[in-house]
């Protein structure tokens, strides 16, 4: 009998790069499908971005939010 083959190193790095590929090719095809210009109203001020940018920016708020509350979390722990 003969043992079962397992995918080696050089296998797995050909999927890793195939993967990484798709990621980057579904990336760009996201940014190049969000290029549009879109109003941004604040309370004072209305400003003209692309619909990437706001997503983007609204990823970036959104999880420092999270780290913000998990530090508080995380502090209150401590203390109780």
């Amino acid at each position: 009998m003969s043992e079962p083959e397992h995918p080696g190193p050089s296998r797995r790095r050909w999927l890793l790069w195939i993967a990484l590929a798709l990621l980057l090719a579904y990336a760009i095809a996201f940014v190049v499908e969000n290029d549009k210009q879109v109003n941004l109203h604040f309370v004072f001020a209305t400003a003209s971005v692309s619909l990437i940018w706001l997503i983007l920016l609204s990823f970036a708020v959104g999880a420092l939010g999270a780290l913000l509350v998990q530090r508080l979390e995380r502090r209150r722990r401590r203390r109780g």
